[in-house]
């Protein structure tokens, strides 16, 4: 999910699906730590694992409501330890707004995260499905030029050009030359139900800006946590819930959920003691660990197309979320 700090102007996009912390208060008291360092790679590897661990989560439990309902168990109480923080009470702007947009955050993160759910349980590769909701700092930017008047830079240009490349790609029929392949690839659920993942993460990263330029990162956090609770019980209202599920589907479900709510608090740490920029950047390469980890525990395939596909994404996302150093900046 995308959070951008009050205080500046460019668009930058957290790497997390369903996340709502972002590097508002980085900027406010930077110091000589190399913590940022461990909890950036803290946040990677969680992040990594959570996308092999719902993918596990996916194959055990019946449907991705189940999933969604039941991860939410391990999103919400994790997020409210970001209560206890000094910072939590603290707001530049309006606190409805600032709720109102924390809220909206956390519905397009949970929606996007049932999306995702729903893409790998209709047969999506979690080293596929990853990378490719990885780029949706694609629309985030997109949405903040046209919305927010924000400009872009080049480094983000050339980071919208490769989003398309790998977006390209990753719809590409296997077989050149194949027109019904090639219909059958843009119409496939799993792809569908991604680029709706994708693009409910890229708008949740404006919502998110907004909520920040009112009320504080953890406040906003917060509020993107409770949002996921209305969502489950939407969705429990179309589709009723299968709580017998095994052992292992309840573990991976709340553990799912765990790991959305830690991969967000260990981010918010590497921002509070790094560079907005270079922990962005960093941490937008979380998907590559989940494509190591899917493709021998699930024994997924990665030819060559997808492998330089998978790259493109990657360097999307780091490029994307690109800012021209402070010129305040020592």
């Amino acid at each position: 999910m995308t959070l951008t700090p009050e205080t500046r102007s460019e668009t930058q996009a957290a790497p997390v699906p369903g996340a709502g912390v972002g590097p508002a208060d980085a900027a406010r008291a930077p110091r000589p730590s190399r913590a940022w360092l461990f909890f950036s790679i803290l946040a990677i590897v969680l992040w990594g694992v959570f996308g092999a661990v719902s993918k596990a989560a996916s194959n055990a439990v019946p449907s991705a409501v189940d999933l969604q309902v039941i991860s939410t168990i391990g999103v919400v109480p994790i997020a409210l330890l970001l209560i206890a923080s000094p910072n939590f009470s603290k707001r530049t702007g309006s606190l409805t707004k600032g709720i109102i947009y924390g809220v909206a955050t956390g519905i397009c993160g949970s929606v996007g995260n049932l999306a995702i759910f729903g893409s790998m349980a209709l047969g999506g590769d979690a080293s596929t499905v990853y990378p490719l909701s990885g780029v949706y700092p694609l629309v985030t930017v997109g949405l903040a030029v046209l919305i927010l008047r924000e400009r872009l830079n080049l480094i983000q240009v050339l980071g919208m050009g490769l989003a398309l490349v790998a977006l390209f790609l990753f719809n590409a029929p296997q077989e050149a030359g194949a027109s019904s392949a090639t219909a059958r690839s843009f119409v496939a659920p799993w792809m569908a139900l991604a680029l709706v993942g994708l693009v409910l993460y890229g708008v949740a990263g404006v919502t998110q800006k907004l909520a920040t330029n009112n009320i504080s990162t953890e406040l906003s956090t917060v509020c993107f946590a409770l949002a996921f609770i209305p969502v489950a019980l939407v969705a429990m209202l179309f589709q009723p819930v299968n709580w017998h599920l095994t052992r292992g589907g309840w573990g991976l479900s709340v553990l799912t959920g765990a790991l959305i709510s830690t991969g967000t608090l260990t981010l918010f740490a590497a921002y509070r003691t790094g560079k907005a920029s270079v922990v962005t950047a960093l941490t937008a390469l979380y998907p590559a660990l989940t494509v190591l980890l899917a493709v021998p525990l699930f024994h997924e395939r990665v030819d060559a197309r997808k492998l330089f596909a998978i790259a493109m994404a990657l360097g999307a996302g780091m490029a994307l979320t690109y800012e021209k150093p402070s010129a305040t900046a020592g």
